[in-house]
């Protein structure tokens, strides 16, 4: 029963949080949507060999560092469908509103993009190029494949342990389905699991954890401040942005 509901999890994080078309009609109840989100970094670690992959693959072509960049980017976004990437627009879109914290909110739930979610957008993509250029250029690439996941081990974080900004959305829903106890223990296997495997880099290491918790921390007041929690938009413009900042982090160490 617990291996048939850690498939069908499986294949709900696939469904939900992927681009690839899993047909099947699975049930959402405790157990499924409980493991679900606990396999969201599993998720992220298949996305970041992915990164990986697609990186030394490149390595053995004759295409510029410039190329590589741009398609590693529209790779990266072409995973996830670009869920997360729409989450950081409506979260631009809502910040920079400089609205009530209810209207901020209210601006999370309009699907059309505003001028502050299109100039948001240029910029990340234009920092994610930036960043993603310099690592192609130092032929670095075995911890993309840990930036995903410890992006996500925090997105599991903040949907579960920040209060939610509004009572309606996909975040509010799932909440109530989810084992929080379930989901804590196999979050902290994953991510203690990841600790010992990134260790082995040192510095690295050291600077990728600890801007994952700065930032886990210091998003956590954020959402709380200007949103009065946490949302579904939210959680996938957390994701974006710490994988931005995490890349960036070892970009620095190198």
């Amino acid at each position: 029963m617990e291996r048939s509901a850690d498939m069908q999890g499986f294949l709900l994080a696939l469904q939900f949080f992927t681009v690839l078309p899993i047909q099947k009609q699975i049930d959402l109840h405790v157990h499924n949507a409980t493991a679900m989100y606990s396999l969201l970094p599993i998720i992220g670690l298949f996305i970041g060999i992915l990164d990986a992959l697609y990186i030394v693959a490149m390595g053995h072509t004759t295409f510029s560092p410039v190329f590589v960049a741009i398609f590693f980017i529209l790779l990266h976004a072409f995973y996830t469908g670009g869920l997360h990437i729409d989450g950081w627009v409506d979260m631009s879109d809502a910040f920079f509103s400089y609205r009530d914290v209810a209207r901020r909110v209210e601006i999370l739930d309009d699907p059309r993009v505003g001028a502050f979610g299109a100039m948001s957008l240029v910029a990340l993509v234009l920092a994610q190029f930036a960043i993603i250029y310099e690592l192609v250029l130092a032929n670095h690439y075995m911890m993309l494949v840990v930036v995903p996941v410890l992006a996500r081990i925090g997105a599991v974080y903040c949907f579960a342990y920040i209060p939610l900004a509004k009572e309606t959305g996909i975040a509010a829903f799932f909440r109530t389905l989810v084992n929080k106890r379930v989901l804590t223990i196999t979050t902290c296997v994953i991510f203690g699991i990841t600790i010992i495997a990134t260790a082995l880099y040192e510095l690295i290491f050291v600077a990728m954890i600890s801007v994952f918790l700065v930032i886990t921390i210091l998003y956590k007041r954020f959402c709380l401040k200007n949103f009065g929690g946490v949302s579904g938009d939210l959680v996938g413009a957390y994701i974006t942005g710490s994988e931005v900042l995490l890349w960036l982090a070892v970009l620095l160490c190198l």
